[in-house]
């Protein structure tokens, strides 16, 4: 077995987010509206295959099946949210800031900007058992909280900070 094969796998997503994102929602490549659940799917599937040296036959097959079901319902959840009034930034990168003097840098999977609204989503292709826990925020038993919580404060640092944005984020997920 491959040790780079869930790796891979979470690459795999976000590459297919992406490119779903970019053909549907961005200017510069000409909107699609045709785009739908199985264009999605589809690019998933061509990098996978674009990388099948790097997994078992098995890692292929298994996580071929599973990343299109998950997307599909990824998906089917969440399009209907989807919409051209939101400005969609994808692999949003922030560089070249200082908080109290010191730099500090990061890399956004998305932002969703509708107004004065700043959502940010951090996609996470792990095992969903302990997202709860990772996601709390500090409290009287554990004083930094959750590593996915403290991922979003510093998310917000960086756009307060970004010269581009100037302000805290709406929400994160």
């Amino acid at each position: 077995a491959s040790e780079a094969a869930p790796l891979l796998f979470g690459t795999a997503l976000h590459d297919a987010l992406n490119r779903y994102f970019r053909k549907r929602f961005d200017n510069k490549e000409g909107k699609d509206e045709t785009v739908g659940k199985e264009y999605l799917q589809d690019v998933y599937g061509w990098y996978l295959e674009r990388h099948r040296h790097r997994f078992t036959q098995k890692e292929l097959d298994n996580f071929m099946i599973y990343g299109k079901r998950i997307l599909g319902q990824f998906y089917d959840r969440y399009a209907a949210t989807w919409t051209e009034g939101i400005r969609y930034d994808l692999e949003y990168r922030v560089q070249d800031v200082h908080v109290d003097g010191v730099p500090i840098k990061g890399f956004i999977d998305r932002i969703d900007r509708m107004g004065n609204s700043i959502m940010v989503y951090d996609y996470k292709s792990g095992a969903s058992d302990s997202i709860s826990r990772k996601l709390k925020g500090p409290d009287a038993s554990d004083d930094v909280g959750g590593h996915y919580w403290r991922q979003m404060v510093f998310y917000d640092l960086l756009l307060r900070e970004d010269p581009r944005i100037k302000q805290g984020m709406t929400a994160g997920h």
